[in-house]
């Protein structure tokens, strides 16, 4: 559970406290690979499997070192907060993955593995934001 919902929460989640929909102040970004299922499309269904996780894998280390907190997957992209006050972390997050994904070294990796150099677009809200579980059977935080 804590792999699925994460760490910090973890405790609200078992309180039920995120059953009735909570509003909190946060920033919120969401992330997605560009043109992944062009990409897909010339892939291998295993390669483009590969792509996509390596892609979040780079993403969410890059996220969690700038003390985002993924809140949930989207296929090829994820949604992240962070508490208000820490906004430039989110602002930092952002000029990193543009530099790790601009990096000659990442470009080439991604080249010689999927023949693919991915690139992202991101949306970023900061004021407040509704936060609850979503589901019956397969419970998500949203």
């Amino acid at each position: 559970i804590v792999d699925m919902i994460g760490q910090r929460h973890f405790v609200d989640f078992i309180r039920g406290t995120y059953q009735e929909p909570q509003k909190i102040n946060s920033v919120v970004l969401f992330l997605d690979m560009v043109g992944s299922s062009g990409m897909a499309e010339k892939l291998d269904p295993l390669k483009s499997m590969n792509l996509i996780a390596n892609f979040i894998y780079d993403c969410g280390y890059i996220i969690r070192v700038h003390s985002g907190d993924i809140l949930n997957y989207t296929g090829d992209g994820l949604v992240v907060i962070w508490p208000r006050h820490k906004a430039n972390n989110a602002l930092a997050a952002i000029h990193t993955l543009r530099s790790h994904f601009s990096a000659k070294q990442t470009r080439s990796r991604y080249w010689r593995e999927f023949g693919a150099s991915p690139d992202f677009r991101v949306g970023l809200h900061a004021g407040p934001v509704v936060i609850g579980q979503v589901g019956e059977e397969k419970l998500f935080m949203g």
